[in-house]
C-alpha cells in the first residue's frame, strides 16, 4: 500500500519529523512517499473553491494553518478516488509502530482512523482504554476523529467529498470526521500509529497538551508558523487549557 507523509518543505522541524514517520512506514512494509502540504500562504482556501465547497467561519477567517491541513489531506483524497486504491496518510509527527492487517483492508468503507488520540480529552475514560473492543470497527474511541496523524483511506471517501460539496464547513478536519455525520467511519484497535512531537502548527490559540502514547499525554512546547518556521514559545498565558474557548470552536 501507497503511503504519504504530509509534510512541510522548507520547515525544518516538519522534515525531520517526516523522515522518522518514512522509515517507520517502511519498516513496516508500506512504499513511503513524502507529500508535500499545503501552507497557508499557498491559498488552501481557493483550492476548496476549486470544487464548489465553501469554508466558513472559525475554519476560513481564525486559523488558516488548519485550513491548509484540511486541504493537504483533501488532495490525498481526490488523489485516492482518482487512483481508485487505498492510501495510508500520515502527518510528519506519526510514527508506525504495526501494520494494519492487509487482509482487512478491502472492509474499510470510506475512513479507518489508525491513529492513538491526540489530545487530553480525547478519550473520555483513559482508565479503561484497554476494555475497547479490538479489531476493526466503528470510530468508538470517542465520537469524531481525535487528530489525523494516522488514517488509511479508500476510494468510498468520495461520499464523504459529496458531502462536504453539499455543506458549508466551519470546523477542523478532526472535528468534522464525526461518526454522528458519517456513520461508516471506522478504527482499528490496539491503535498503529502515535504521534512524536513538541510542537504545533495549528494549535496557536490556546495550550493543548498533546501525543497520547498509549499511557500519557506529551504537552506541546512551542508552536511553529508553517509558513516561516518561525517559533513562538508557550507561556504562563496559555495555562490553563480555556475549555469554553475551546469548545466555541468546535
Amino acid at each position: 500500500m501507497k503511503a504519504f507523509v504530509i509534510t512541510l518543505k522548507g520547515i525544518k522541524e516538519s522534515e525531520e519529523l517526516a523522515q522518522k514517520a518514512l522509515a517507520s512506514a517502511r519498516e513496516h512494509g508500506y512504499d513511503a512517499s513524502i507529500f508535500t502540504a499545503i501552507k497557508p500562504k499557498d491559498n488552501p482556501l481557493q483550492i476548496f473553491n476549486k470544487y464548489g465547497i465553501e469554508m466558513q467561519g472559525w475554519i476560513k477567517d481564525h486559523n488558516p494553518a488548519a485550513l491548509a491541513c484540511w486541504a493537504s489531506h483533501f488532495i490525498l483524497w481526490k488523489k485516492c478516488v482518482e487512483m481508485n486504491e487505498p492510501f495510508l496518510v500520515l502527518e510528519h509527527d506519526a510514527i508506525v509502530e504495526s501494520k494494519f492487517p492487509p487482509h482487512l483492508v478491502k472492509k474499510v468503507k470510506s475512513i479507518v482512523n489508525l491513529g492513538a488520540p491526540g489530545y487530553i480529552d480525547s478519550v473520555k475514560d483513559i482508565k479503561n482504554i484497554e476494555y475497547i473492543k479490538k479489531g476493526l470497527g466503528r470510530l468508538r474511541s470517542n465520537h469524531k476523529f481525535c487528530g489525523t496523524h494516522g488514517y488509511i483511506v479508500t476510494p468510498g471517501v468520495d461520499e464523504i467529498i459529496e458531502s462536504m460539496e453539499s455543506d458549508i464547513i466551519k470546523k477542523a478536519l478532526d472535528f468534522y470526521l464525526n461518526i454522528n455525520r458519517f456513520p461508516k467511519l471506522q478504527e482499528y484497535l490496539p491503535w498503529c500509529i502515535s504521534a512524536e512531537s513538541n510542537f504545533s502548527t495549528i494549535q496557536t490559540e490556546f495550550r493543548v497538551p498533546k501525543h497520547f502514547n498509549g499511557t500519557r499525554f506529551k504537552k506541546l512546547e512551542h508552536v511553529i508558523d508553517p509558513n516561516t518556521g518561525k517559533h513562538l514559545e508557550l507561556n504562563d498565558e496559555w495555562d490553563p487549557i480555556d475549555h469554553e474557548k475551546l469548545n466555541s470552536y468546535k
